[in-house]
Protein backbone atom coordinates (compact mmCIF):
# COMPACT_ATOMS: atom_id res chain seq x y z
CA UNK A 1 0.00 0.00 0.00
CA UNK A 2 2.81 2.18 1.11
CA UNK A 3 4.47 1.48 -2.86
CA UNK A 4 1.70 2.12 -4.14
CA UNK A 5 0.83 5.23 -2.99
CA UNK A 6 4.03 6.55 -3.90
CA UNK A 7 3.39 5.73 -7.15
CA UNK A 8 0.09 7.41 -7.36
CA UNK A 9 1.46 10.69 -5.73
CA UNK A 10 0.03 10.73 -2.41
CA UNK A 11 3.05 10.33 -0.37
CA UNK A 12 6.28 11.99 -1.68
CA UNK A 13 8.81 10.69 0.58
CA UNK A 14 8.70 7.07 -0.06
CA UNK A 15 12.45 5.92 1.57
CA UNK A 16 10.73 8.07 4.66
CA UNK A 17 7.72 5.53 4.60
CA UNK A 18 9.51 2.80 4.08
CA UNK A 19 11.66 3.82 7.47
CA UNK A 20 8.11 4.11 9.56
CA UNK A 21 7.37 0.42 8.70
CA UNK A 22 10.69 -0.75 9.87
CA UNK A 23 10.69 1.55 12.60
CA UNK A 24 7.13 -0.06 13.41
CA UNK A 25 8.31 -3.66 13.16
CA UNK A 26 11.30 -2.81 15.33
CA UNK A 27 9.43 -1.38 17.91
CA UNK A 28 6.80 -4.28 18.34
CA UNK A 29 9.80 -6.10 19.67
CA UNK A 30 11.91 -3.46 21.54
CA UNK A 31 12.41 -3.62 25.02
CA UNK A 32 15.71 -1.34 24.81
CA UNK A 33 15.81 1.94 25.76
CA UNK A 34 17.73 3.53 23.71
CA UNK A 35 15.77 1.94 21.04
CA UNK A 36 12.48 2.98 22.11
CA UNK A 37 14.04 6.93 22.35
CA UNK A 38 14.92 7.04 19.08
CA UNK A 39 11.83 5.87 17.74
CA UNK A 40 10.41 8.55 19.91
CA UNK A 41 12.52 11.23 18.50
CA UNK A 42 11.44 9.69 14.63
CA UNK A 43 8.05 9.77 15.48
CA UNK A 44 8.17 13.49 16.65
CA UNK A 45 10.65 14.50 14.45
CA UNK A 46 9.62 13.22 11.09
CA UNK A 47 6.90 10.53 10.91
CA UNK A 48 4.49 13.03 12.40
CA UNK A 49 5.26 15.43 9.67
CA UNK A 50 4.88 12.54 7.02
CA UNK A 51 1.10 11.87 7.53
CA UNK A 52 0.23 15.69 8.06
CA UNK A 53 1.70 16.45 4.19
CA UNK A 54 -0.59 12.92 3.41
CA UNK A 55 -3.68 15.11 5.79
CA UNK A 56 -2.63 18.24 3.20
CA UNK A 57 -2.92 16.13 0.24
CA UNK A 58 -5.87 14.12 0.64
CA UNK A 59 -7.78 17.42 1.97
CA UNK A 60 -6.50 19.37 -1.42
CA UNK A 61 -7.61 16.39 -3.14
CA UNK A 62 -11.23 16.50 -1.82
CA UNK A 63 -11.78 19.98 -1.97
CA UNK A 64 -10.99 19.70 -6.14
CA UNK A 65 -13.94 16.25 -5.73
CA UNK A 66 -16.13 18.76 -4.10
CA UNK A 67 -15.44 21.98 -6.72
CA UNK A 68 -16.03 19.58 -9.56
CA UNK A 69 -18.81 18.52 -8.19
CA UNK A 70 -18.23 14.80 -7.60
CA UNK A 71 -19.78 12.88 -4.67
CA UNK A 72 -17.17 11.36 -1.73
CA UNK A 73 -17.72 7.81 -0.42
CA UNK A 74 -15.63 8.99 2.70
CA UNK A 75 -14.60 12.26 5.18
CA UNK A 76 -11.37 12.62 6.46
CA UNK A 77 -12.76 14.23 9.69
CA UNK A 78 -14.83 10.96 10.36
CA UNK A 79 -11.52 8.97 10.56
CA UNK A 80 -10.07 9.24 14.00
CA UNK A 81 -6.66 8.56 12.00
CA UNK A 82 -6.37 10.97 10.30
CA UNK A 83 -7.16 13.70 12.80
CA UNK A 84 -3.81 14.94 14.05
CA UNK A 85 -3.57 18.34 15.90
CA UNK A 86 -1.89 21.11 13.86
Amino acid sequence: MIRQSFQDGYLMQGKAWMGMIDSRNLSTHTYDESTAEELTSKIKSLYYYLFKDLIIKLEEETRNKLDEGQSLAYNLTDIPAFTIPL
